[in-house]
């Protein structure tokens, strides 16, 4: 699969792992290592679909395990 940036158009993008922080239902949410791409000549930083999902299933179940429903 070709990843492209959508600011620059370059297909110069790496895959990184880094924190990421989100609310959910008013609930701040850290997921560490959470995997990513970085555009290399504009910085972007931005997820695939499939990334996309992931970090929402994880969110999710960060606030469930938090709130002890898990």
């Amino acid at each position: 699969m070709k990843v492209t940036c959508a600011v620059c158009d370059s297909d110069r993008v790496k895959k990184i792992r880094k924190r990421f922080e989100a609310r959910y239902n008013q609930v701040l949410v850290a997921i560490e290592n959470a995997g990513m791409y970085r555009c290399v000549p504009c910085g972007e930083e931005f997820f695939t679909a499939e990334q996309s999902r992931e970090l929402s299933r994880q969110i999710k179940n960060r606030v469930r395990e938090d709130l002890g429903l898990l």
